[in-house]
């Protein structure tokens, strides 16, 4: 997490990594966390998961599809 505002109220802007620690994109997350501040979101191929609060204080699984630009 950079703790740069994101795209929509309640959201922060994450940097993320493959396994070997190589930078392959930038997302607006609202991702919830475990403890000792364990992010729970993870990406795989071409989709991110992630465990989001909603208002309601509910947890819920949204997937995003990462798009690559050029």
């Amino acid at each position: 997490m950079t703790y740069e505002p994101g795209e929509n109220p309640g959201e922060h802007m994450y940097d993320i990594f493959n396994k070997d620690g190589v930078f392959i994109a930038r997302m607006s997350l609202n991702a919830s966390y475990q403890n000792y501040g364990r992010l729970l979101a993870k990406s795989k191929g071409e989709k991110v998961y992630c465990v989001q609060e909603k208002r309601s204080g509910f947890r819920q699984l949204s997937v995003y599809k990462m798009a690559w630009e050029e």
